[in-house]
C-alpha cells in the first residue's frame, strides 16, 4: 500500500462476463490515475465514492493498493 494525495476521482462502468462493475480511479497530483478499488455492488461502490469524496476536500492522502497505474491496466 502506499499514499497518493487525490487531485480528483474517477468512475468506471464497464461489463465483464454480463455482471455490471465499477471501478474507483484515483487521479493523484502528479496526474498518475491510481486504482482504488473494484465493485460488483453499487451501494458499495457509492459508499467508498464518498468517502474518497470526503478525503479529498479534507486535502489528506488516501491509501492505495501497490498495483498497476490504470494506464497500465489498460494497455
Amino acid at each position: 500500500m502506499r499514499l497518493v494525495q487525490v487531485k480528483d476521482l474517477i468512475t468506471k462502468y464497464f461489463y465483464r462476463d454480463e455482471h455490471l462493475c465499477f471501478q474507483l480511479l484515483v487521479l493523484a497530483d502528479g496526474g498518475e490515475k491510481v486504482f482504488f478499488n473494484e465493485f460488483t455492488d453499487y451501494s458499495e461502490c457509492k459508499r467508498a465514492l464518498e468517502e474518497l469524496q470526503q478525503i479529498k476536500s479534507r486535502g489528506a492522502a488516501v491509501r492505495v493498493p501497490e498495483r498497476k497505474s490504470y494506464l497500465e491496466l489498460v494497455a
